[in-house]
């Protein structure tokens, strides 16, 4: 469809001389190796460190949850409703031209945000980004994928600190479906939660093979210095062992994502392991033994319904492991 002359007029007459729209952005040149990285994770998981881990690498742009999926699934969408389908062979060819008038939009955006940053590639944390996976995969098929677990109990000790502090509903974590199958016992819900997240991210993970790294919180937060390299070699940029130092020295664009973030100064190991206080009769035996097959497949510690001396945070198990070493 041709643009009428004076709406064309128009949209010119808004990029200032010197100025270059933001369609025909020209950004750094950028290493083929360094494709665009999404963070495969759930709510009260520690993503919001992992991003700002990764936004301190110099060539690494990771901003606050833009989520990719969920926006790419609405344009995709939009411009289904809007092309004119006569041109079309059928659904699949109107599919895939939707589907490219995405990327586009998306590479638009991004190239901006890189400029505007002086960065290389960009990398996507959303805690959303695993229910959109297919999408995500067909709009970016060389993108790389970072898959992140934390223990079950501490994550749902963080949840119930948040619906406390932050969002009884739950809703602007995901919870929300998932507590109003379980009231009052929203440690049933948060369980329900981490069981079908943790599994979805396991499948991602199997599926994506060599194109998916695994990282636990844990490991993020007990031994930095020894887990960080290898998710930088992973993406294919360089690691600097003093990037660690400067997490939280760098300026990060703010957003959604985990508000007590802003205050951190380090990164601890005070969250690893609070989980230990967590009931497990509210959580319930089915689950518990479910929440145990998935545990088994991350390394994490056997739960028992007491909570007895066969549960170790693990930190405590990572110090361990490191002593044997």
């Amino acid at each position: 469809m041709r643009c009428p002359d004076r709406l064309r007029r128009r949209r010119d007459s808004k990029v200032a001389p010197g100025d270059t729209p933001v369609n025909t952005l020209v950004v750094p040149a950028v290493d083929s190796a360094v494709q665009p990285t999404f963070v495969l994770c759930f709510s009260r998981t520690g993503s919001t460190l992992l991003r700002y881990v990764l936004d301190t690498h110099p060539l690494l742009g990771c901003p606050p949850e833009f989520h990719v999926g969920r926006v790419g699934k609405t344009l995709k969408r939009t411009y289904k409703i809007i092309l004119d389908e006569e041109r079309f062979e059928d659904e699949q060819a109107l599919e895939d031209f939707a589907i490219e008038r995405v990327r586009e939009h998306f590479d638009a955006m991004f190239n901006r945000y890189l400029h505007n940053r002086g960065k290389q590639a960009w990398c996507e944390k959303s805690v959303f980004s695993i229910d959109h996976l297919g999408l995500i995969r067909r709009l970016f098929p060389e993108a790389r994928f970072v898959c992140l677990y934390r223990n079950c109990l501490d994550m749902v000790a963080s949840g119930l600190e948040v619906l406390r502090r932050f969002d009884p509903s739950g809703q602007r974590y995901g919870f929300n479906t998932y507590l109003e199958q379980t009231r009052p016992l929203a440690e049933a819900g948060l369980a329900d939660y981490w069981i079908d997240k943790t599994q979805r991210v396991l499948d991602a993970e199997r599926e994506l093979g060599g194109r998916a790294y695994r990282i636990e919180y844990e490991d993020l937060t007990a031994k930095s210095q020894a887990t960080v390299p290898g998710l930088f070699e992973f993406l294919g940029v360089e690691y600097d062992p003093t990037l660690l130092d400067n997490v939280f020295q760098e300026k990060h664009v703010q957003g959604p994502g985990d508000p007590k973030i802003r205050q951190a100064q380090e990164i601890h190991v005070r969250s690893v392991g609070r989980g230990h206080a967590v009931s497990r009769v509210k959580i319930g035996a089915d689950r518990v033994r479910r929440i145990n097959e998935l545990h088994a497949q991350l390394g994490y510690p056997e739960l028992t319904m007491s909570g007895g001396s066969r549960l170790a945070s693990k930190a405590l198990h990572s110090l361990q492991r490191l002593r044997v070493r």
